[in-house]
């Protein structure tokens, strides 16, 4: 009897598999057919174009469907394939758009700067009032500015390096800093020590990482341990793949601890920066760090990035304030900071636009963006607890994700095959054209792709 048992299990898990491959069949015919000049695109490049992208979440069994879609043009919370297929677009170039693709105030900006002046050498006339619009904006003493999030925390750390005359800098795992060496590690799987989380980084460049767990009272005593070597605590406050974990008190405890011993608190609001609150993280946890790196939403679509510090920190990049017609001079110490792009017009004109704009609306455009997005992951939530589904939507502010355990990248493409862009990072975000119908939309293509994983065995 216990060997038909074991011959009947068998036989149903046979037929599963074998049911799952069929629908991964039907479907990725179906999803190819719709987006078949993608897919040659995505081909006919790889020879000479190094794509990251196109081969992202690559598996045996989805091998035909990875690829990236390739775009055509976008308007509002909307964009088109190559194909002529049009998405309601919830990733919104990774987080950058936060007021919708093409809105009129940024192309204006665009157009206008384009016309003027392109030139590097000389300075923009809008850097002085950019730089004094975000640290208003923020509560921040002095703004840098530079190309990209990774540049940005390279610089804080080299510079909380020189301030503090300390080598090391606590972290914390699950966290993500950009790509810089300096900050790709993890920790070792036997013992405290870090150790590089890919080849071709040297095990020197994480060495001096203390790396920690977020939420957890043990980094906080890890930290004061390790005080007097520490120049800096590097956090993102809102961890960009854990968006529930939301540790107002955790913050707070560790400004305290960081304060006291004189360690260099660096918030990373490359995701948070303006899209949760005008003061960004800062803002909403009521907490004060001592440098702050932004990017994404604050370029308005171009390559802007940037570090703001309170006090005088900044002084370690240019020497410090000085004046003409007195005995004044650049005379604090400094590390080294350089760019080609660095305050490029174009980036300062669009960061100009956006920050004149986010003033204009004040407050309650993120209030608002918050709203929508607690209203779509609500009605969401309350579909898959009354279908008993392993699947859940956290958010923060108007990032989104989805919850889930184990691998799903199927139910990802079937979202994009009915019409809902998603990105293989899986952050997904609001911007401000998403309105009713949007969310309306966004609401049924989940449930349809659900149903589908479903009628396919993937889902029970």
């Amino acid at each position: 009897m216990v060997c038909h048992h074991l011959v009947r299990r068998h036989a149903q898990a046979v037929g599963h598999r074998i049911a799952r491959r069929v629908q991964i069949a039907a479907f990725s015919q179906a999803y190819v057919a719709r987006t078949a000049t993608s897919k040659r695109l995505a081909d006919e490049r790889r020879q000479r174009l190094a794509d990251v992208r196109a081969s992202a979440g690559f598996r045996p069994t989805l091998k035909e469907i990875v690829y990236p879609l390739t775009g055509n043009r976008a308007d509002g919370a909307r964009v088109w394939d190559v194909d002529g297929n049009e998405y309601i677009d919830i990733s919104m170039d990774f987080g950058v758009n936060i007021f919708g693709h093409g809105a009129p105030f940024l192309k204006a900006a665009l157009h206008e700067q384009a016309e003027n002046s392109l030139a590097l050498g000389t300075r923009s006339t809008l850097a002085g009032e950019v730089s004094t619009m975000l640290c208003e904006m923020t509560g921040m003493d002095r703004v840098l500015f530079c190309q990209s999030g990774s540049e940005s925390l390279m610089t804080a750390l080299r510079l909380a390096r020189l301030l503090r005359d300390r080598s090391r800098v606590a972290v914390f795992r699950k966290s993500y800093h950009g790509h810089f060496d300096g900050l790709l590690g993890d920790r070792s799987a036997i013992g405290d020590a870090t150790e590089p989380v890919a080849p071709g980084i040297l095990p020197n460049f994480v060495a001096d990482l203390l790396m920690l767990d977020y939420c957890d009272d043990a980094a906080l005593r890890a930290i004061e341990t390790n005080a007097d070597q520490l120049a800096a605590v590097l956090v993102e406050p809102i961890q960009s793949r854990v968006l529930d974990a939301q540790p107002r008190e955790f913050l707070h405890k560790l400004r305290e601890v960081t304060r006291r011993h004189g360690i260099l608190l660096i918030f990373d609001e490359m995701i948070t920066g303006f899209r949760c609150a005008p003061g960004g993280a800062q803002e909403v946890f009521g907490v004060e760090a001592d440098l702050v790196t932004y990017g994404k939403t604050i370029g308005g679509g171009v390559p802007m990035a940037a570090l703001a510090a309170r006090g005088s920190l900044l002084d370690g990049i240019d020497g410090g304030i000085w004046r003409f017609g007195d005995d004044s001079a650049p005379d604090a110490g400094t590390t080294f900071f350089a760019g080609t792009f660095n305050n490029h017009p174009l980036g300062l004109a669009m960061a100009h636009a956006v920050l004149k704009e986010l003033k204009q609306r004040g407050p309650a455009f993120q209030q608002s963006l918050t709203e929508r997005t607690r209203q779509l992951t609500e009605r969401l939530n309350q579909y898959f607890q009354a279908e008993k589904l392993p699947l859940s939507m956290i958010h923060f502010g108007s990032v989104f994700r989805f919850k889930h355990a184990g691998n799903l990248d199927l139910f990802y493409y079937h979202l994009l095959h009915r019409g809902l862009f998603v990105w293989e990072g899986r952050n997904c975000f609001l911007c401000d054209a998403h309105g009713q119908q949007e969310i309306d939309f966004i609401v049924d293509s989940v449930i349809d792709s659900v149903e589908a994983l479903r009628a396919g065995g993937y889902l029970p």
